[in-house]
């Protein structure tokens, strides 16, 4: 994860059979996720939402029709985007997938 006033992109993009995200911050320091353009800084309440260190943020998505694209790549603004406060931040991903088509 990039130094605190950068915001970067999410590793891989939020796969379309993808239900639910669960953030777990095992850096040394507050992160912040929201979805965006990688670059601006994020700002906790307004573009982000707070993840304190050692905790977890689970975020429920729902369908991929209902939700639209989660890909930086094919949809500007659309991707996660990380940033930190007081230092970097180190962010576990994990996705929890539909199974089958």
């Amino acid at each position: 994860m990039a130094a605190p006033g950068t915001s970067v992109a999410a590793s891989a993009p939020v796969p379309d059979n993808c239900r639910s995200l669960v953030l777990l911050n095992v850096g040394a320091n507050v992160a912040l996720v929201g979805l965006g353009v990688p670059g601006p800084a994020l700002v906790d309440g307004s573009t982000a939402i707070q993840i304190a260190v050692g905790r977890s943020l689970t975020i429920p998505l729902g369908d991929s029709l209902a939700r639209g694209i989660m890909d930086q790549a094919q949809l500007a603004g659309s991707g996660l985007v990380f940033d930190a406060i007081g230092g970097a931040a180190t962010i576990d991903i994990m996705y929890k997938n539909r199974i089958g088509s």
